[in-house]
């Protein structure tokens, strides 16, 4: 086998993805089973109706994709904002005139209340 597909199918990243990836192919097992009397039989469906099926499944990926994609953006925001407040307060010259302002405190207090 290559050296180098051999290095991609055993990184311990894609070793977590694929037990994400069976952690979730169970659990759809599981709902499966309990809303459906049978398996999943494609002879049971018209092309359509698999079609229309998957695209509705598609649709609702996406609306989860962008429900992460917002959630993603307000930790990076209150990220940067953590980042800002930490230079804020890092070197011993700039402590006390952060101390004095009190833009730090501000920043804190603004950060508090998004999180509340």
């Amino acid at each position: 086998m290559d050296e180098n597909l051999i290095k991609h199918i055993y990184h311990p990243f894609y070793k977590k993805v694929d037990k994400l990836v069976d952690d979730v192919r169970l659990m759809q097992l599981q709902k499966g089973a309990e809303k459906y009397p049978e398996p999943f039989t494609p002879s049971n469906w018209t092309g359509k109706e698999l079609a229309i099926h998957a695209l509705q499944e598609l649709r609702d990926g996406q609306v989860y994709v962008v429900g992460l994609y917002e959630l993603i953006e307000e930790l990076e925001d209150e990220l940067r904002d953590w980042k800002y407040m930490f230079h804020l307060l890092k070197s011993d010259h700039e402590l006390d005139e952060n101390f004095r302002t009190g833009e730090w405190q501000k920043l804190y207090r603004d950060m508090e209340g998004e999180s509340e």
